[in-house]
């Protein structure tokens, strides 16, 4: 989500409305921050599993399009 005007503050708006608790945006994106020379790696992360209580009126903005008579196949 760092390309693209506002992607990261839909990103951010979606996993707040879904429940998530720490979100946070990069103000100037991966840019700003490897301009400021703060550190950056190639290693994947194995962040520890974890879960979060999410907002049941969330799936309110979700579409199933199976129910719905879409025509996407499963």
């Amino acid at each position: 989500m760092n390309t693209g005007f506002g992607q990261s503050c839909r990103g951010y708006v979606l996993l707040k409305y879904l429940g998530y608790p720490k979100v946070k945006i990069l103000h100037g994106g991966y840019a700003a921050w490897t301009a400021a020379g703060l550190p950056i790696t190639t290693e994947v992360a194995a962040p520890p599993q974890a879960t979060f209580p999410i907002n049941p009126s969330a799936a309110s903005i979700l579409v199933d399009i199976y129910a719905a008579g879409g025509s996407a196949s499963r």
